[in-house]
């Protein structure tokens, strides 16, 4: 009996050891000067991180880079003159908290 308690301590205390606990670092919207809000959480081929937010999308490398995500959405007379092989945008006006 105490041969069975024994081999069950072992391979409990070394199934204990032997999980890798990962890194993980936490950010607040201050750090990466965007919304609140991410939707989607990916990881690009070159290991860096591609956040969806709700201000546009973020893209983490060692640093934080945003990109604007500009909504294009037309309909009624504007859309069917629309020539979809080029798009020409003149400003962008960014509205700030």
């Amino acid at each position: 009996m105490f041969k069975y308690y024994s081999i069950l301590i072992i391979f409990s205390i070394s199934n204990i050891y032997s999980q890798e606990i990962p890194p993980i670092q936490n950010f607040t919207p201050n750090d990466y000067n965007a919304g609140i809000q991410n939707w989607m959480i990916s990881q690009a081929k070159d290991h860096s991180i591609v956040v969806a937010n709700g201000s546009g999308i973020l893209h983490f490398n060692s640093d934080w880079n945003f990109y604007i995500i500009l909504n294009v959405a037309m309909g009624g007379e504007i859309a069917s003159d629309f020539n979809f092989d080029t798009m020409e945008v003149d400003y962008v006006r960014v509205y700030q908290e």
